[in-house]
């Protein structure tokens, strides 16, 4: 028998078998073994079932492929690689913990984790200040987007306007809250709001 013949008629009835120890009789209908072949298999001895496995040639299952829950599976991996890389890229970029809790639920240890994990170095100081000018221009760059950014938005707002993670979110959190004489009051009131 092939090699792949083997392994795949080897994990098949092993599966078989165990599925029969655990009582999951539909798993085993669906997978063709009726009451016969569950009394055959469960008088086996491990010797006389590697010897049925080794004999077996060719294919014995037939073996069907689930196209939706294959793509739905695979659509959903790709979904969560994307996200994990977009995490990466924002520790990477040196978003700051709040941020990264607010969007992931991320703790403080496993941000640390990661930053040092991805070679970053720890964040020392405040984030610099923007100039009445930048802060105008980070404000209308931030208008484009919707009022609550997606991680990948946030990577976005940072590429476009220049300005370093740190900054857009702590410029995004004053803007947030009602207080007068920030730089968001500045831009409201440059804007007419």
């Amino acid at each position: 028998m092939a090699r792949s013949e083997y392994e795949i008629t080897h994990a098949a009835i092993r599966y078989a078998t165990a599925c029969m120890l655990d009582g999951n009789w539909h798993a085993l209908r669906e997978m063709g073994f009726g009451h016969r072949e569950c009394d055959a298999l469960q008088d086996l001895t491990l010797a006389d079932l590697a010897a049925l496995e080794r004999r077996l040639s060719g294919h014995i299952l037939k073996i069907k492929l689930n196209q939706s829950l294959f793509w739905a599976a695979l659509a959903e991996v790709r979904r969560e690689s994307t996200a994990a890389q977009i995490r990466i890229e924002l520790i990477r970029r040196d978003a700051p913990a709040d941020m990264l809790r607010a969007l992931y639920g991320m703790g403080d240890k496993e941000y640390t984790r990661l930053r040092r994990h991805h070679g970053v170095p720890s964040g020392v100081g405040r984030p610099l200040e923007l100039d009445p000018d930048a802060a105008w221009a980070l404000s209308e760059i931030l208008h484009r987007y919707p009022p609550v950014p997606t991680p990948k938005d946030w990577l976005a707002i940072a590429d476009e306007s220049g300005v370093a993670l740190r900054t857009i979110w702590r410029e995004h959190r004053r803007w947030q809250a009602p207080t007068s004489g920030t730089a968001a009051g500045a831009a409201d009131q440059r804007r007419g709001a």
